[in-house]
């Protein structure tokens, strides 16, 4: 099944509830909540940056910046930093 045309009908032919059935590419899979900044540090956000240097060794840097100011609060930078 690829295509929402032949999706739908096998929707209709399984009987489900619309509520149970869910159509892949249907709908933002990002569940967290996304909030504007209103004053300076009440909405940080965060990434994984990736590099190599000229030798070839990774590094990892983690960036952490204030939504409203768009300020970088802090970099930590090293070989080895982990997600979760």
């Amino acid at each position: 099944m690829n295509t929402r045309v032949e999706i739908s009908a096998a929707h209709s032919a399984s009987g489900l509830p619309a509520s149970q059935f869910h159509v892949p590419g249907s709908g933002s899979q990002n569940r967290c909540v996304r909030h504007r900044a209103m004053r300076r540090n009440h909405v940080w956000s965060y990434d994984f940056v990736a590099e190599r240097t000229e030798d070839g060794r990774a590094l990892r840097m983690l960036v952490v910046i204030d939504e409203f100011t768009r300020e970088c609060l802090a970099i930590e930078v090293g070989a080895e930093l982990h997600v979760g």
